[in-house]
């Protein structure tokens, strides 16, 4: 895939749940938004929603958060049980 695999906008999902999926070679793409030419497997808008039992393989980066001015910044109810990155460039990258 070009970009990010699991990519949620703004962040104003409630209890989005993201289990047993796999992101498989997110591969970077110059055309699409600056933040994809390190594209990660997930990528999130602030600390919000279920992840369990994920893989990530293969990406710049496993899981990505990046928290952004809104609903995404205001949320703390971040679930993360039993997921995994193998051969990722980081498993977990928090910015800014």
């Amino acid at each position: 895939a070009k970009g990010h695999n699991f990519f949620t906008e703004e962040g104003p999902e409630e209890h989005a749940l993201f289990e047993h999926n796999l992101a498989v070679a997110a591969v970077p793409h110059p055309l699409l938004l600056g933040d994809d030419s390190t594209p990660a497997g997930f990528w999130l808008p602030g600390f919000t929603g279920i992840h369990r039992n994920n893989l990530a393989v293969g990406c710049a980066r496993g899981w990505k958060l990046n928290v952004q001015a809104g609903a995404g910044a205001r949320q703390s109810n971040l679930e993360f049980f039993n997921n995994s990155a193998h051969a990722c460039g980081f498993g977990w990258r928090l910015f800014p």
